[in-house]
């Protein structure tokens, strides 16, 4: 029921525009890319503690090369071009973080699922913040199946706001974020599907 797991692992990234606009799709083009490593060494402890209910805790130290930041390109006309972000790579960042998760089977027909995320910046070597990264992340999801044909899903996010610098090159936070999601969904066929 118990499962506890250490390991200490480097990551090679080979960043390039289109996974660094997964990240944050309203990133410019990036004048010069770099690739990222990531050296990781985390604890994580994984607890079945009954056929309906899994959960587990996580807890990483992490040491980046070139780890990209994303600050906000300013006097962008938004109703021209939307808000544009500009890629910065810092050279090198110290981090710890958090991440649990849980997955009920409250019975056949509900399923909840939660992830929560936190990272904190211990060291960072050129940049005073971590631009563009969102320190607290929190997802919650539910899905209903009143029958074989219907089902209904919701979802819950939450996100402290990131940190970006203004015209003055001052420091400032964006304001906490919360998202809800409500969706339906009906078979009308084995190979058809409406939904709202």
């Amino acid at each position: 029921n118990y499962l506890l797991v250490a390991n200490w692992q480097t990551i090679l990234t080979n960043n390039n525009y289109a996974s660094l606009s997964m990240i944050n799709p309203w990133i410019a083009a990036p004048n010069s890319l770099k690739i990222t490593t990531q050296e990781k060494k985390a604890l994580d402890l994984f607890i079945n503690a009954s056929k309906r209910l899994q959960y587990s805790f996580g807890l990483s130290l992490n040491d980046y090369r070139n780890i990209p930041f994303f600050n906000r390109i300013n006097n962008v006309k938004p109703q021209l071009s939307g808000l544009q972000f500009q890629p910065i790579f810092e050279y090198r960042a110290i981090t710890l973080e958090f991440i649990s998760s849980m997955r009920y089977q409250i019975s056949d027909q509900f399923l909840l699922k939660g992830i929560a995320k936190y990272i904190q910046f211990n060291s960072i070597k050129e940049n005073t913040n971590a631009w563009g990264i969102l320190p607290l992340n929190l997802n919650g999801d539910l899905s209903w199946y009143p029958s074989k044909k219907w089902s209904i899903d919701g979802s819950v996010q939450y996100w402290s706001g990131a940190s970006f610098q203004n015209e003055a090159e001052n420091a400032y936070d964006l304001k906490n974020t919360l998202v809800l999601n409500a969706s339906f969904n009906y078979q009308l066929t084995t190979h058809l599907k409406v939904w709202a």
